[in-house]
């Protein structure tokens, strides 16, 4: 079995790992482009919002699994190969 094989390597299941890391790169990707995913991720809707808890935005869970505010993680996924949130290791 899949267990069995990962025992007997040693090693771990890193899917989170991987989610995160994809995750960056999808980020650092969409950052460096100008079209309608950007505008989806940094745009605001006009209107007002209900009652409720505001939603949890893709840059907002960027920005806190990275541990830097939104216009920090904007500025750094700019240059691409200085990107650290592309290149850089889960946190």
């Amino acid at each position: 079995t899949n267990e069995e094989v990962l025992r007997k390597t040693g090693t771990d299941r890193a899917l989170i790992s991987t989610i995160h890391e994809r995750q960056k790169g999808f980020f650092g990707h969409v950052m460096r482009k100008d079209g309608l995913e950007r505008l989806a991720i940094l745009g605001k809707v006009p209107g007002k919002r209900g009652r409720s808890r505001p939603r949890r935005r893709f840059i907002d869970f960027m920005s806190e699994s990275l541990g830097i505010s939104h216009i920090e993680a904007i500025r750094r996924s700019k240059d691409r190969h200085e990107c650290i949130i592309c290149h850089q290791r889960p946190l």
